[in-house]
């Protein structure tokens, strides 16, 4: 008499079981398909982000009466929303048969803890030209290190930025 209650405890928590194996795979698998897309964007090759983010920039286009395109912005690289610490200027100008892109990141430093004024404390640029569909690092301060964890945040950023603009001509 007492294996009847046991046997059906057993069976109720073995369907459940299988039930809820059934639910958590393809979760996981869900899961493990999202870490290998994120593995993937950072495996891109610096070119390949730069030509992304001259794309952006060129999309956004530059000023009125200016012969260049010119977009600057504030970013926080550290993922610290309260205090923007890096200024970044993407400047695209042609020359000859080529286009030169100038992307120049200003560090910024307060000098008081609590102060929210800011002083450039260092300048480092990425130079690069574009010649068709094929950009080349020409010239950087950065090490590669450096370069291949910066890119994706900038680019990041420009996409950011262009949808706020795109958000304000909406509002007009």
């Amino acid at each position: 008499m007492e294996r009847l209650p046991f046997l059906r405890y057993f069976l109720k928590t073995f369907i459940l079981g299988i039930i809820a194996t059934s639910f958590f795979i393809p979760c996981a698998e869900s899961a493990a398909s999202i870490n290998l897309v994120t593995v993937q964007k950072e495996a891109r090759k610096p070119e390949e982000i730069l030509k992304e983010i001259y794309d952006e920039v060129v999309e956004l286009g530059g000023y009125e009466e200016e012969d260049f395109v010119r977009r600057d912005f504030f970013m926080d690289l550290e993922d610290e929303d309260r205090s923007k610490a890096e200024h970044v200027v993407v400047l695209i100008r042609k020359e000859g048969k080529k286009e030169i892109m100038l992307l120049q990141v200003t560090y910024l430093e307060s000098r008081r803890k609590e102060s929210t004024i800011k002083f450039a404390t260092s300048t480092k640029q990425i130079s690069s030209f574009i010649k068709g569909n094929k950009i080349e690092i020409e010239e950087t301060n950065y090490d590669e290190d450096e370069v291949k964890s910066l890119l994706p945040k900038i680019l990041e950023n420009i996409k950011l930025k262009k949808e706020y603009l795109k958000l304000i001509k909406k509002k007009k």
